[in-house]
């Protein structure tokens, strides 16, 4: 890895750096993909918890938390 903060593309293996294009700025926030994400599963699932925090790979109170703070609704 390098050594500052941001990882530059000189930092990644060649295999990567010839295939890519470099990203200026993420495409968007982690929180954003998980919340998004946890909105598209619970869809899927017809809002069924259990199943949902299945396929999500986390507890059914993770998941009801999670929906909690990022204000999803059904």
């Amino acid at each position: 890895m390098g050594d500052g903060d941001v990882i530059q593309p000189e930092d990644l293996p060649y295999q990567i750096r010839q295939g890519g294009q470099v990203i200026d700025e993420p495409l968007e926030s982690l929180e954003r993909f998980e919340r998004d994400h946890i909105a598209r599963v619970l869809r899927t699932t017809r809002w069924r918890k259990s199943e949902a925090a299945k396929l999500l790979g986390i507890s059914r109170q993770t998941l009801d938390n999670k929906i909690g703070a990022y204000k999803i609704k059904r």
